[in-house]
């Protein structure tokens, strides 16, 4: 008699099982890229495709984001007009889109993940991501920076290290 009635149970009425591993939410991804820019969330989405067992897809998240990075930092040397563009709008650009495709590629495993009660990464180490992220996007646009304008950049360094100097020379 016991036995039918187990047989007759579906499996999420008996034990629901927790899962093991840790996912990303949408809100940290477009924390990430809000302040810590496209790598981070790039990182974050892969960390995911990883957790839920789809490791081969994990390259996915890194080639859009850097993708989607590339553009930000060339098409401004051929359109000047785009410099003129407060950095903030593209963050916020930034953020829907994070918050979208995470949404979209792990929807069902954020659902599944909830429900049965699996953890979400804590503000810590969000905060950890974003910050090596930020580090990171801002290395990478230096770096930019100094290969497409080196003169403009030892200016620039030549008048930062002379504070006094700095103000006068700007007024010029």
């Amino acid at each position: 008699m016991l036995q039918n009635n187990l047989k007759d149970q579906q499996p999420s009425d008996l034990l629901t099982e927790v899962p093991a591993y840790t996912l990303y939410k949408p809100a940290s991804t477009v924390w990430a890229a809000l302040i810590g820019g496209p790598l981070a969330v790039a990182y974050m989405q892969a960390v995911n495709y990883i957790n839920t067992g789809k490791r081969q897809k994990a390259w996915r998240p890194w080639v859009a984001w850097i993708c989607g990075m590339l553009p930000i930092l060339i098409l401004p040397i051929f359109f000047p007009l785009l410099d003129r563009i407060p950095g903030i709008v593209y963050s916020i650009i930034m953020g829907v889109v994070a918050h979208t495709t995470t949404n979209r590629l792990f929807a069902d495993a954020l659902l599944k993940h909830n429900e049965g009660g699996g953890n979400f990464y804590k503000s810590g180490n969000v905060a950890a991501v974003i910050f090596l992220g930020l580090i990171s996007y801002l290395l990478i646009v230096i770096c930019f920076f100094v290969a497409t304008d080196y003169e403009g950049f030892m200016q620039l360094f030549a008048y930062a290290s002379r504070p006094g100097e700095f103000h006068s020379a700007m007024a010029v």
